[in-house]
């Protein structure tokens, strides 16, 4: 469960951007400012909704691409890395969505309930943080940037969740495959191979 859990909120924090690095740049308002500005920036996308690729049938649209281009950026300038080329925009993404449809097919897909009380439980953690983290200040500059209600933002992030849920799922189907692991043996070393 533990397990889960952590895998659930590192997600959460590589996904949305937002609510885990709540605090992180509190005291550095340029970077905040660069952040959101980059949040922003998804008013450049003409039609959010266009495919820009596809992984196996199952289209990837142009509001994705911006947001994990975004995302890469924040993690390579927290990192002092490289920032991501569009081919490692489209790599990051189509290995994401073949993972969700390898869960899928094993019948590992989050349900409706699971992905609302996960957004409803998401969501008043929002509420609840200091108006002033920064976590909250890249959310709300979301909000404003896509023309959002506060309602329809979360109801946006439902999809976004439920891969989210359903990898975590995969996860712990993996995990639970390898069985306990005792990495001082080198027949557990043969396993993390092929994992």
């Amino acid at each position: 469960m533990k397990k889960r859990a952590y895998f659930i909120a590192l997600s959460l924090g590589l996904l949305v951007v937002s609510v885990s690095f709540t605090g992180i740049f509190a005291d550095e308002n340029k970077q905040v400012t660069s952040l959101v500005k980059m949040v922003n920036d998804n008013k450049l996308i003409k039609d959010p909704d266009k495919v820009v690729f596809k992984v196996n049938g199952k289209p990837v649209l142009a509001r994705e691409f911006v947001k994990e281009k975004n995302l890469l950026i924040y993690l390579a300038k927290i990192n002092g890395s490289a920032f991501p080329s569009e081919h490692d925009v489209i790599n990051s993404l189509a290995k994401r969505e073949a993972l969700y449809q390898k869960a899928v097919e094993l019948g590992l897909e989050a349900t409706d309930n699971e992905v609302r009380e996960f957004v409803k439980q998401q969501r008043s953690k929002f509420e609840e943080y200091d108006p002033n983290a920064t976590g909250k200040e890249l959310i709300e500059a979301e909000i404003k940037a896509t023309g959002l209600t506060a309602d329809e933002y979360w109801e946006r992030t439902i999809p976004e969740y439920k891969k989210i849920l359903t990898l975590s799922k995969l996860s712990d189907y993996y995990l639970k495959q390898l069985g306990p692991l005792n990495l001082e043996n080198p027949n557990n070393v043969e396993k993390i191979k092929y994992f």
